[in-house]
């Protein structure tokens, strides 16, 4: 039996970024997604990361609440990580481009890699 959560839930509204330093919530993110965690969704309220094994191989339960995550923009569903915005709930491919709501959004904007995969631009060691 796994002792590590299936899914995690955690305030990103800059508190700990306060105080413990610029990007330390995408830190935790980056850490958790080592750990075996996927991001489902990315709010600047809270995001949710779930085992890997719990989004590959789903009981009933994860199941019905992965796939209540459907873009608002074009109805895709398991398209993790999704953006939650004042605006609705979006996949990647309708943010192509998208930067939080904070002070400093320099080091906040999204943009794809090469791979297709996502990654903030500068500290944060997380990648999507």
């Amino acid at each position: 039996q796994n002792d590590w959560p299936r899914l995690i839930q955690f305030e990103t509204m800059g508190h700990c970024d306060i105080l413990e330093g610029h990007g330390a919530e995408w830190q935790v993110i980056g850490s958790l997604e080592a750990e075996g965690y996927r991001l489902i969704g990315y709010s600047y309220f809270n995001s949710h990361l779930a085992r890997e094994q719990d989004v590959q191989q789903p009981d009933a339960k994860m199941l019905d609440w992965l796939q209540s995550w459907k873009c608002d923009s074009c109805s895709r569903c398991w398209a993790f990580p999704y953006i939650t915005e004042n605006s609705g709930v979006f996949c990647r491919q309708c943010r192509c481009k998208w930067t939080p709501p904070s002070p400093s959004s320099d080091e906040w904007t999204w943009r794809p890699d090469d791979a297709g995969s996502w990654s903030t631009s500068q500290q944060s060691g997380a990648q999507w």
